[in-house]
């Protein structure tokens, strides 16, 4: 690991949010960063990194986004995104891991003034689809007391916009309507839900995917009518 990213770890967690804060990074250029991870707390906005002297970062190509709390605790998000268009100032960036595992929340109808975990999953995607991502791994947020960690309406349409996605890694459930639409990525080849969750038991009546259910999609994604771009 390079030293500008140990040094980079080490203050980002005391300092990023306190834009500040004197002893924030001066402007400069990371010419040797190449990975970049950052821990946020549920509610909490993804502070722009530029504010934080990291805004000439051109050999930037992969970040680690880990979000964590319970949403149970939290109004309704004020803002209509986390930050991730604040992102998109790094033209190598091309992957990301954004996970949301640690985020304890209401799979179905959230009390009044709360929101359910699809607000929530709207909320953390909400710009993603402005960065020109070729691989992601996303970890939905959960719900403990269903045992359910889902991909939601909202992230599926999202994810769907993100034209230059070639890899996609969901580490979660989702039913097979939600997953169709991730054949409108043009660029899209390789899909894979983590088999922590799937194929989902006969059972199950969480989750509407089943090994029929998968190997449609699979189906979907290698035909022939699609014209995937080199």
């Amino acid at each position: 690991m390079i030293k500008e990213e140990k040094r980079l770890k080490k203050k980002s967690k005391s300092h990023f949010h306190d834009v500040g804060d004197e002893n924030l990074f001066s402007s400069r250029t990371w010419s040797k960063l190449h990975h970049l991870s950052l821990w946020i707390g549920v509610g909490e906005l993804l502070t722009p990194l530029s504010l934080a002297g990291l805004d000439d970062c051109p050999a930037l190509e992969e970040i680690e986004i880990k979000i964590e709390g319970d949403s149970r605790n939290q109004q309704r998000p004020c803002m209509d995104s986390l930050g991730l268009r604040s992102l998109a100032c790094y033209p190598r960036l091309s992957r990301m891991l954004l996970d949301c595992s640690g985020v304890i929340g209401y799979a179905l109808t959230a009390p009044l003034g709360q929101a359910d975990l699809s607000l929530w999953e709207r909320f953390f995607l909400n710009g993603i689809e402005i960065l020109n991502l070729k691989e992601l791994n996303y970890w939905p947020a959960q719900d403990m007391d269903l045992n359910q960690r889902s991909l939601f309406l909202p992230a599926a349409a999202l994810l769907a916009q993100c034209g230059s996605l070639r890899k996609l890694f969901i580490h979660g459930t989702t039913n097979e309507h939600f997953m169709m639409f991730l054949l409108r990525i043009p660029t899209l080849r390789d899909v894979q839900v983590r088999e922590d969750y799937y194929p989902a038991p006969e059972n199950d009546t969480i989750t509407e995917m089943r090994v029929e259910s998968c190997r449609r999609f699979e189906d979907a994604l290698n035909s022939s009518n699609r014209h995937i771009p080199d």
